[in-house]
């Protein structure tokens, strides 16, 4: 028999043991979260860890032999110090973020949550100089910026992303052929931005609640832009300005924009086929001073007009527009003044569509106006044609019926 003081010295050992271990196995799981500050010139390859927090205490500038890797479940966040304005990270070599869709990682300004504000920091920054073979942003969430990623003459991939609340645009390609494919940009002033030539790939996106145009090229950018949705933007779906280049705009669904579906606007010549064009609230394509083709696209129930197209005369150099093999229907649901299209001061070639019950004319064609109008079908629309007497046209076996 063990003595009762043994005995009792024992049993607290148990109960000293038995707390022991209780703490050990609940703190087992737990594990430090190493924060981690950045600031200045990187010159060597890092690993920015994936179970850490990355503060940005100053502008990054990561040198053309530079290589910075973002580990998955990563979160960057920029200080917001007024005095230093807003900080960015800038790309001279390269920089991988590599979220997954498990462990996306995050770009925020270091605040409060729910204290985020547009503009708390600036861009990601990749320069002509940067690696845009081994660089890349995939599943990374990009919030409460300035711009989210600006690329200069960089054909980065941009995949999987979610960009949004941007003080300016989600993301700018300047100069540049990215592929930005399968994301989301939303709540930005605009979403996407191109110019200065390049040949970006839109592809697959969701680009919506964007203050200003849901994507706007300008000055030679010869984008292609297939498969996104493309909805309930503040201005226009799509703006292209001033390209002087053909594109190719396929297969999107463009509805419930304030303005215009789509502005196509001093010689951007692009190809715009196999879309869905409805329920904006202006046209549905706007057409000034350019020579698109158009055509196999569904425009319909849009507020005005479903197209309309003025100056661009072919005997002032403006290349023929051509506006085939559309339906264009139901549209004009303001208050019966807007046609289905509606021409001015330009030549266009218009044939076989289907344009129907729209509330104003099926075609409108106003003054110093000259083209084709062939085998299209014109029903149960306010009128059929009105032609102004100015306007020679040839118009040929178009099937007129049931207009009132």
């Amino acid at each position: 028999m063990i003595p009762k003081p043994w005995a009792r010295a024992m049993s607290l050992l148990i109960v000293v043991s038995l707390l022991t271990s209780v703490y050990v196995i609940t703190d087992f799981p737990t594990r430090e979260v190493r924060a981690v500050n950045h600031g200045g010139v990187i010159s060597v390859n890092e690993t920015w860890s994936g179970t850490g927090n990355h503060f940005i205490t100053s502008n990054v500038t990561i040198t053309e032999n530079a290589a910075v890797y973002v580990e998955a479940g990563a979160d960057i966040l920029f200080e917001v110090v007024a005095s230093l304005g807003p900080l960015n990270i800038f790309v001279n070599g390269t920089f991988i973020l590599d979220g997954t869709p498990m462990k996306p990682i995050t770009v925020y300004p270091r605040v409060q949550s729910g204290k985020e504000f547009p503009g708390d920091w600036g861009t990601i920054y990749y320069n002509a100089t940067s690696n845009d073979t081994a660089s890349k942003v995939s599943y990374t969430e990009i919030g409460y910026g300035t711009t989210g990623l600006y690329l200069e003459d960089s054909n980065i991939i941009v995949e999987n992303c979610e960009i949004h609340n941007m003080s300016q645009e989600g993301i700018v390609s300047y100069a540049s052929s990215p592929i930005i494919r399968n994301s989301t940009l939303h709540y930005n002033n605009f979403g996407i931005w191109a110019e200065a030539g390049g040949e970006p790939l839109i592809q697959n996106n969701t680009i919506e609640w964007n203050m200003y145009d849901g994507i706007y090229g300008v000055s030679r950018v010869n984008p292609t832009i297939k498969d996104n949705i493309i909805q309930n933007n503040i201005d226009d779906g799509i703006h292209l300005l001033a390209l002087f280049a053909e594109g190719k705009i396929s297969n999107n669904t463009i509805t419930f924009n304030r303005d215009m579906g789509m502005v196509i606007n001093v010689r951007a010549d692009v190809l715009v086929t196999d879309n869905n064009i409805s329920r904006n609230g202006d046209a549905g394509i706007w057409i000034r001073a350019a020579g698109p083709t158009i055509h196999h696209n569904l425009i319909t129930n849009n507020t005005r007009n479903g197209i309309r197209l003025f100056d661009c005369k072919v005997t002032e150099g403006c290349p023929q527009p051509t506006i085939a093999n559309n339906t264009i229907a139901y549209n004009n649901k303001e208050s019966g003044l807007y046609p289905g299209i509606f021409v001015e001061n330009a030549d266009p070639l218009i044939m076989n569509n289907y344009i129907a019950f729209n509330d104003a004319e099926g075609i409108y064609l106003k003054k110093d106006s000259a083209g084709n109008i062939s085998s299209n079908a014109i029903l149960n629309n306010q009128l059929g044609i009105s032609l102004d007497q100015s306007s020679p046209w040839v118009v040929n076996n178009n099937p007129i019926s049931g207009n009132i």
